[in-house]
C-alpha cells in the first residue's frame, strides 16, 4: 500500500508537535463599536448570573498542567427586549479582582442555549496567583454590549475555589425581596 505525500506530511507534522498538546477554545469575540456610555435605566439590559465554573489551575493532565479556565452562564434579568444571542458580553475587573491579564480583553459572544441562557468561557496558560490561604477568589463584572457599543448595566460575578462566594451572594432577583 502506498501513501500519498499529503498523508506523509500530515503524519510528520502530528508526530513533531505531539498529539497530546493541550488546546482550549473559549467564547468567540463579539464585534462591536467602541464601548460607549450605559443605556438609560429603562432600556439597559440587566443580567442575572446563573452559574460560574472556575478551575484556576489544572493539575495531573500532562500538557494541560497549569492552564485554567472559567465559564459564566447568564440570562437577561428584566425580560430583556433584546435577545442574548444578539449581544456581546464585556468582562471588566473589579477592585480586588484578578489581574486583568486573566480576563478577556475584548467582548465575547455567548453560546446561547434553547432556554435563552448564554455562556462565555475563557482560559489562560499559566496559573494565576492564589490568595495567602491558597484559595482563589475573583470578583469581576459582566455587562451586555450591542453592536453599536451601547452598554447594559454591569453585574458583579464572584468566582472562588472555596465557599466564600456563597456567603456574599445576593440571591434575590431584581424587583423581588
Amino acid at each position: 500500500m502506498r501513501l500519498s505525500a499529503t498523508v506523509w506530511v500530515a503524519w510528520l507534522l502530528l508526530a513533531s508537535v505531539g498529539v497530546e498538546a493541550c488546546s482550549f477554545s473559549g467564547a468567540p469575540a463579539f464585534k462591536a463599536a467602541r464601548a460607549r456610555m450605559q443605556a438609560p435605566d429603562k432600556t439597559a439590559e440587566t443580567l442575572v448570573v446563573e452559574r460560574v465554573n472556575f478551575i484556576p489551575a489544572i493539575h495531573g493532565m500532562g500538557s494541560c498542567d497549569g492552564t485554567g479556565l472559567i465559564s459564566v452562564t447568564v440570562r437577561l434579568g428584566n425580560g430583556g427586549s433584546g435577545r442574548l444571542n444578539r449581544l456581546g458580553l464585556l468582562v471588566n475587573p473589579s477592585a480586588n479582582g484578578p489581574d486583568p491579564a486573566y480576563l478577556p480583553n475584548r467582548p465575547l459572544r455567548p453560546f446561547v442555549d434553547d432556554d435563552g441562557k448564554g455562556t462565555i468561557s475563557w482560559g489562560w496558560s499559566s496559573p494565576p496567583p492564589a490568595d495567602a490561604d491558597r484559595y482563589w477568589r475573583w470578583r469581576f463584572t459582566i455587562q451586555t454590549i450591542d453592536r453599536k457599543g451601547q452598554l447594559g448595566a454591569p453585574v458583579e460575578v464572584c468566582a472562588a475555589t472555596d465557599d466564600s462566594c456563597d456567603e456574599t451572594a445576593d440571591t434575590t432577583e431584581p424587583g423581588k425581596s
